[in-house]
C-alpha cells in the first residue's frame, strides 16, 4: 500500500473547505430552525387555577395549547407590563417552560400579576368602567434557548390584546 503525503497547502485548504462546509451546514440547520420559530402558534388557552395575593396581586397557571414545527426550546426571564391608554397597570412575571419541538402540547404556565407602583385595586376599576380592548397593550421580555444552547433575549412592544385573543 502507497501512502500519499500532503503538502502543507492541501492539509490547510482541505481543513478550509471542512470548517467552510460545516459552518454553511450550521447556518442552514440554525436559519430553518430560526424560520420554524416564527411559526409556533398558541392555539388555545385557558386559566385553570387562580390565587389571590392580597388586594395587589394574585398567581395562576395558565394552561396553553403551542403547536411548536421548530425545534425544543426554553423561556424564561419573562415579564411584562400591561398598559391601558399607555398607562402601567399590571406587572407580569411567569416560570420558565420548555416547548417540546414538533409537537402540539398543553404546557401549564404558572404566573404572577402586580398591580403596577402607586395603583390600587379601586383605581383599575374606575379606569377599565369604560375600557375598549383595543387600548390594551402588553410589553413583553423573555430569554429564548433553543436546544443547542444559542439563547438570545427577545423583546416585543406594543402587543395589542385584542389581536392576541383573536
Amino acid at each position: 500500500m502507497k501512502m500519499r503525503y500532503q503538502s502543507g497547502h492541501s492539509v490547510v485548504r482541505c481543513t478550509l473547505a471542512a470548517v467552510v462546509f460545516l459552518c454553511c451546514l450550521g447556518l442552514a440547520t440554525g436559519c430553518s430552525t430560526i424560520r420554524n420559530v416564527k411559526n409556533i402558534k398558541i392555539l388555545g388557552g385557558s386559566v385553570s387555577q387562580v390565587t389571590p395575593l392580597g388586594l395587589h396581586g394574585l398567581k395562576a397557571v395558565l394552561d396553553l395549547k403551542v403547536e411548536n414545527p421548530a425545534m425544543q426550546l426554553g423561556l424564561s426571564d419573562v415579564t411584562g407590563v400591561v398598559r391601558y391608554k399607555g398607562e402601567p397597570i399590571v406587572n407580569l412575571q411567569a416560570e420558565p417552560v420548555v416547548v417540546n419541538g414538533r409537537t402540539t402540547a398543553v404546557y401549564s404556565l404558572p404566573c404572577s400579576a402586580n398591580l403596577s407602583e402607586g395603583l390600587s385595586l379601586m383605581k383599575v376599576v374606575g379606569m377599565l368602567s369604560d375600557y375598549n380592548m383595543d387600548d390594551l397593550k402588553i410589553d413583553l421580555t423573555l430569554r429564548l434557548k433553543l436546544k443547542s444552547g444559542l439563547s438570545a433575549p427577545l423583546k416585543f412592544k406594543n402587543i395589542s390584546v385584542s389581536k392576541m385573543l383573536k
